[in-house]
């Protein structure tokens, strides 16, 4: 069972690990967004 545990308890490090980087890539991911709608606004402005 030691050993069991240890791999579960390695699995869910791992996991927290992927977790924590796809919670930075979405927030990523949102700034991008961000900008591009920005952007979009800026370039709508200059064309009216």
């Amino acid at each position: 069972y030691a050993a069991q545990n240890d791999e579960i308890a390695r699995l869910q490090l791992g996991n927290g690990v992927l977790l924590e980087k796809i919670i930075n890539e979405k927030r990523k991911v949102s700034i991008l967004e961000d900008l591009e709608s920005q952007m979009q606004g800026l370039i709508d402005d200059k064309a009216h």
